[in-house]
């Protein structure tokens, strides 16, 4: 091909190695006939270990800045233009890369650096291929392929990508919807529903001291909290996701939540409370590994909700991270739904 290109070989440090490879005579990724735009120019091979497997996650942390600096050559970064490219040659199915998160913390805007995940298609050891390119060589167009989403970045605006909303005897009032937190927001408990003042009690995960990992600045609202409770029985207000769990090495899904509430939970069916189903079947809320210190939750087999008794001032339980097993879904297609369960009263 007559375009320049060229592979870089340096040493980055990430989660699977990512270093100059020997098959340096893979052909380069065109998304149509060579010399004609866009074409990408530097590409890093990423070689993916033995032992893993289909349909796993890979995820690692790209200074891109640094790398347009080894190579010497002219122009910025441009954000677009970061591709996950298979030994086939043809782009992977799922991936993404978010400018706003860099070794699992927020990071600033546009500060050439961020993090790359991708759902791994062959097994390894095998060899991927990042590619990237500067300004100068043109604007490329945002990556055509789904993103995973798994932190809520790639949403579009309130809108949860990927992911799917639902509820139940609910009449329309409900939040179901992805807000974006500036770093180190506080929390507020003398705000009700009916100040329909959201943004004065915004928290997110990237809020400071928080108990969670800090893993960028969105999060997704799933409950009601700028408006009152507004169904007839109990409400559910839903939030899912399908995804194959690899055969082998089937890993952990790992969450982050913040419960906020008025109402406590009696562990069966009264009030308010947080839950979550795989196909549609509850998992087992006590076998998922949640920090309880100071007992703020009750966690039961059956879901998540506060202790204490209620409260007339909204009380934020803190954020927790909670870690469900994937081992007994491994090799099949599976729905995740996390629900939280109202009982309609003023």
């Amino acid at each position: 091909m007559t375009h320049y290109k060229r592979i870089i070989k340096t040493l980055l440090t990430v989660f699977f190695s990512l270093f100059g490879s020997s098959q340096i005579c893979h052909a380069w990724y065109d998304s149509n006939a060579p010399g004609t735009a866009p074409d990408w120019s530097y590409r890093v091979p990423i070689n993916i270990p033995a032992g893993a497997p289909i349909n796993s996650t890979v995820k690692f942390d790209v200074d891109f800045g640094s790398l347009i600096t080894i190579l010497g050559v002219g122009g910025s970064f441009d954000i677009n233009s970061p591709r996950v490219v298979r030994p086939s040659e043809a782009l992977v199915s799922t991936q993404e890369y978010t400018d706003r998160i860099f070794n699992n913390v927020l990071d600033p805007a546009a500060n050439d650096r961020g993090q790359i995940k991708f759902i791994l298609q062959e097994a390894g050891p095998t060899t991927y291929y990042l590619y990237f390119d500067t300004t100068v060589n043109g604007i490329k167009p945002i990556n055509p392929r789904p993103t995973i989403n798994g932190d809520f970045e790639h949403s579009i605006g309130s809108t949860p990508t990927n992911w799917t909303v639902s509820s139940v005897n609910a009449g329309g009032n409900q939040n179901n919807e992805v807000y974006d937190t500036a770093f180190g927001s506080t929390f507020s408990s003398a705000l009700t529903c009916n100040d329909q003042a959201l943004t004065n009690v915004d928290t997110s995960p990237n809020n400071a001291g928080s108990l969670a990992t800090t893993t960028g600045r969105k999060w997704h609202l799933n409950g009601y909290r700028n408006n009152c409770e507004d169904g007839l029985g109990r409400e559910n207000i839903s939030l899912s996701k399908t995804f194959t769990v690899p055969a082998t090495n089937a890993g952990n899904m790992t969450f982050n939540f913040q419960l906020q509430a008025f109402d406590s939970w009696d562990g069966a069916s009264n009030y308010d409370y947080f839950k979550l189903r795989v196909n549609n079947v509850l998992v087992n809320h006590t076998s998922l590994g949640i920090n309880n210190t100071g007992l703020p939750l009750r966690i039961a087999t059956g879901g998540i909700g506060r202790r204490d008794a209620y409260s007339a001032a909204l009380v934020d339980a803190g954020w927790k991270s909670a870690t469900l097993n994937l081992t007994p879904y491994a090799g099949s297609t599976i729905t995740i739904m996390f629900t939280t369960d109202f009982f309609t009263d003023a």
